[in-house]
């Protein structure tokens, strides 16, 4: 039997049919494209970071807390006064609370192509091992 999980997302409600151990979403700026998968050793998440470099986005885990933010600087150019100007700074911000199931110390983040991808893997499950009784 399955079981419906949900995840906030300011406003917006979206819903799975599967139980996930996904990271919930507590706090969101500019709102872009997330896809969040999990698979048997590590949750992805993976989110449209169009203009976004290593250099203008922060990564951070504390707490339990992944923060992901990127500030978008206009670029000025003196020498040039803009006709019609339609770019924008921005901020983007989104916070997940992890699951205790993720192995925080080993996270992950690549940008690539205007995709930011997070690799969040899980805490492998000890392996069993006999444990020896020594006798007193």
């Amino acid at each position: 039997m399955t079981e419906n999980t949900a995840v906030e997302n300011n406003e917006t409600k979206v819903e799975s049919k599967e139980p996930v151990e996904e990271p919930k979403v507590i706090e969101s700026k500019l709102i872009t494209g997330t896809k969040i998968n999990e698979t048997d050793k590590a949750v992805e998440i993976t989110t449209e970071a169009a203009g976004y470099n290593k250099d203008t986005l922060d990564i951070t885990v504390e707490k339990g807390v992944l923060t992901v933010t990127n500030k978008s600087v206009e670029s000025q150019n003196p020498e040039k006064e803009a006709v019609i100007k339609e770019f924008c700074t921005n901020e983007y911000k989104r916070v997940y609370r992890l699951s205790d199931k993720i192995s925080v110390d080993e996270i992950t983040a690549e940008v690539k192509d205007g995709v930011l991808r997070l690799t969040l893997p899980k805490v492998q499950a000890p392996e069993k091992r006999r444990i020896e009784v020594k006798a007193v």
